[in-house]
């Protein structure tokens, strides 16, 4: 398998959006999420976003995270949010130098009621 990690130099840019499945995927409140990615020997940045939206329609992202993949920064990779939708979904972005791997997330957070 070959792997670039670069285009002629130039770092690659990427992007993908998830959507929160299982028992958090509506009417919750979300207070953290766990970030599962492979860590790097070298800095890499990832950005993350949390998308909110209610019934049929676009999400609107919040914010902006940077999750920083650098084993030197450290293994948790966390991003705290305290807020509520009916669905969410997750944007990661970046411009790799890296091979970025994702492993999933763990979301934290509660059931709310409609109202």
């Amino acid at each position: 398998q070959d792997i670039g990690l670069t285009d002629d130099g130039t770092a690659i840019p990427f992007h993908w959006e998830t959507g929160a499945r299982g028992e958090l995927e509506r009417y919750t409140n979300l207070g953290k999420i766990r970030h599962r990615f492979k860590h790097t020997t070298v800095p890499q940045n990832v950005s993350f976003q949390l998308g909110k939206r209610k019934d049929a329609g676009r999400p609107t992202f919040g914010t902006a995270h940077t999750i920083d993949l650098d084993a030197a920064a450290g293994s948790i990779k966390r991003t705290g949010h305290r807020t509520s939708a009916e669905h969410f979904c997750m944007r990661y972005s970046g411009d790799a130098s890296a091979e970025v791997i994702y492993d999933g997330c763990a979301i934290y957070g509660g059931k709310s009621g409609r109202r």
